[in-house]
């Protein structure tokens, strides 16, 4: 599916005949302090050859037209192309091959795509000749020229669409699509086509004339084949499925683009090995690759700001300093929370791994050598034991943390300084559960939030009449009030929380405490107004009448940001202080790899301390300037990180009393039995 959106989006593309200007070199801050040069051009593909790179484009005075320039962004040439191009090149032997889709009038009259061609043009003169016509595929997403053959990836016509999902051993959900994938190649001396019966290919690449694939085993995963050699490189669904690769070095590292619009690897240029073992690198991040061309120890990409972007810039980078041969920061956790966290890995190889409780445990506890760093969620049982116990490296004296920190929200600057005064760990993300209200459609129906928990609920029950039109979940709302209510009290047994459960009690089966919705979606700009995207409609008119929509996670809350509808709300808590809820990392005193992972520490807060609207430092001049952004500003600068009694001791039973279920004073006899273990035993 995803890989039918990118044709749709090129499609889009060729129509739009956006305009190409002059191509500019810029500095970015560096990961490897190497220039990253940015072409101006809006392309369609590109392909770095002969230390040239060739900007496939469509301008409304030129048409289809390929740019050349050198490697310092000087512009060589521009030719135009006499064939149709639609997304997918490589040039090879002073030979530019492309595949152009075909569109026709079908019998019934509708204008469609209906005939994939090849076609090779001379690099120097222009002049084009057809090759042959992929009769039985529907579309081609990748060609490589090697030799006398030409290797493609494309989409078989009326082939069954096949979907599976997996279980691995490791407890890692593996979920696979594809509408009908095949492999194969052209015979450049004859035109002939030929199919090959890898299963479920999903991408491919070439380096030095071998071809690496990328495919799924149903029952089992992905694994990555060398064709060349007819061998299995090795199983892994570490990067799970993936859209394209292209290999970077003569060690088979190479970067990806991913399919899964969540994953933690969406917007960055991302490398890897072709292992198990490798982490993840990431040089750059506000990108989202569309298309790779390598070539000795250079990359381009074609890339849009985001993943519904259609307007595609060029980028050259240099990536001679790529590489997974050196052990990576190894970086556990055994939290479910933060196992796809997105963390940044600032040009430094990261391997994160997910430990069962007992071996975490065991494992910082024990003084191990075998990890660089922990990375965890404040509302963990063990992010209060390290805090309290000290199992960790002071960050103090790391160039730039001490300024970091001192510019990080009060309530963050508090929760990573320890009662020494030693910097025990790095904020990297933040999450307070917020509102998202439309102002005049909350208006209308006499809708305000209160922060106090019975007069919230008596407002949202106003929208009783209009149920999908607001979202308004218990579990959330229920969690941080008892965080809160927690760190202040070490007991269930007052007069406070006995209110508070009353009125949960009250209202757990109320309209006002729903769990589902569509409204969170529609709230989020990017994804009603893709117009590629299912029931984009349907967002469109939950949208217009929306009421609010309690959003957890900072993520979607800043999808919202520069919509002048809405605004943001805090949600009840005991004290008047907003709850926290932040992913940090902690560095191990005795790792084997110290010096390395302080750089990453001190490259880390060099990046986030200018980050716009990071949500995490106080400088308002870092964040944008509309009352949507302006009201979530104010309630993450009225936040506090409670390192509390993890809430999966009580929950179950909390709920039970919620429901009925259990009595309100067995409630607080044995959560305050659970407690007391907890904090004394």
């Amino acid at each position: 599916m995803q890989k039918l959106i990118r044709f749709l989006a090129a499609a889009a593309l060729v129509l739009a005949f956006s305009s190409c200007s002059s191509p500019k070199p810029v500095n970015i801050d560096p990961i490897y302090n190497e220039e990253r040069i940015e072409y101006d051009v809006d392309s369609m593909d590109i392909s770095i050859y002969e230390e040239n790179i060739y900007i496939f484009e469509v301008s409304p005075e030129k048409g289809e037209n390929i740019s050349v320039f050198d490697g310092t962004g000087k512009k060589l040439r521009e030719f135009g192309m006499k064939n149709g191009h639609s997304g997918t090149c490589d040039i090879a032997d002073g030979t530019i091959y492309t595949v152009y889709n075909l569109w026709e009038y079908d019998e019934l009259g509708e204008y469609a795509p209906s005939r994939m061609i090849l076609y090779s043009t001379d690099i120097e003169t222009g002049d084009s000749e057809e090759i042959c016509c992929f009769k039985n595929i529907s579309y081609v997403y990748k060609v490589r020229a090697v030799g006398d053959k030409l290797y493609w990836i494309g989409t078989k016509k009326d082939a069954q669409p096949f979907e599976e999902s997996i279980l691995t051993s490791d407890d890692t959900l593996i979920y696979h699509s594809d509408l009908g994938n095949v492999f194969g190649y052209v015979d450049l001396n004859k035109g002939e086509i030929v199919e090959t019966d890898i299963s479920h290919p999903v991408a491919f690449s070439e380096r030095n004339g071998r071809i690496y694939v990328y495919n799924y085993e149903e029952g089992k995963g992905y694994q990555f084949y060398d064709y060349t050699a007819n061998a299995v490189i090795c199983k892994t669904n570490k990067i799970k499925n993936i859209n394209d690769f292209e290999i970077i070095n003569d060690n088979a590292d190479f970067v990806f683009t991913i399919s899964d619009v969540q994953s933690p690897y969406v917007n960055t240029l991302t490398f890897t090995g072709m292992d198990n073992t490798s982490g993840i690198i990431q040089l750059d991040d506000g990108i989202y690759p569309y298309g790779f061309s390598a070539e000795g120890d250079y990359l381009c990409l074609s890339g849009g700001e985001n993943f519904s972007d259609n307007e595609h810039k060029v980028y050259k980078y240099y990536v001679g300093n790529v590489s997974t041969e050196n052990p990576p920061i190894r970086v556990i956790t055994d939290s479910d929370i933060v196992r796809d966290f997105p963390l940044f890995s600032c040009g430094y190889q990261i391997k994160k791994d997910r430990l069962s409780s007992g071996e975490f445990s065991l494992t910082v506890l024990s003084l191990d050598k075998n990890y660089d760093m922990v990375m965890l969620d404040s509302s963990e049982s063990c992010a209060n034991e390290i805090k309290s116990k000290g199992s960790f490296y002071p960050l103090n004296d790391i160039p730039g943390v001490k300024e970091y920190i001192d510019g990080c929200f009060p309530g963050l600057k508090e929760a990573a300084t320890d009662e020494n005064g030693d910097i025990w760990m790095l904020p990297v993300s933040v999450d307070v559960p917020v509102i998202r209200y439309n102002v005049k459609n909350c208006a209308e129906k006499g809708i305000s939030f209160s922060s106090d928990l019975s007069d919230f609920i008596s407002n949202i029950n106003k929208a009783y009449d209009y149920p999908e039109y607001f979202f308004c979940e218990s579990y959330t709302v229920v969690r941080s009030m008892l965080t809160s209510y927690l760190s202040e009290n070490d007991s269930f047994d007052t007069n406070v929380f006995r209110n508070i459960a009353g009125i949960i009690r009250k209202n757990y089966f109320s309209k006002a405490l729903r769990n589902d919705s569509k409204v969170s979606s529609a709230f989020s700009n990017k994804m009603f107004e893709d117009p590629w995207l299912p029931d984009s409609e349907l967002y469109k008119e939950i949208y217009d009448k929306a009421l609010f929509a309690l959003t957890p996670y900072l993520k979607e809350q800043k999808n919202s940001i520069g919509d002048e509808s809405l605004l943001a709300a805090p949600i009840p808590t005991v004290n008047g202080v907003n709850s926290a809820f932040c992913t940090f990392i902690s560095v191990n005193p005795n790792s084997e790899h110290l010096e390395e992972t302080l750089l990453f520490i001190e490259k880390t807060v060099s990046r986030f301390a200018n980050k716009k609207n990071g949500f995490i430092m106080a400088d308002r001049t870092l964040y944008d300037e509309d009352p949507y952004t302006r009201s979530l500003y104010d309630i993450y600068a009225n936040s506090k990180v409670f390192f509390t009694v993890p809430w999966e001791i009580y929950q179950d039973d909390f709920e039970s009393c919620a429901k009925g279920v259990l009595e309100l004073e067995d409630f607080i006899a044995e959560a305050d039995r659970k407690l007391s273990a907890y904090l004394y035993e």
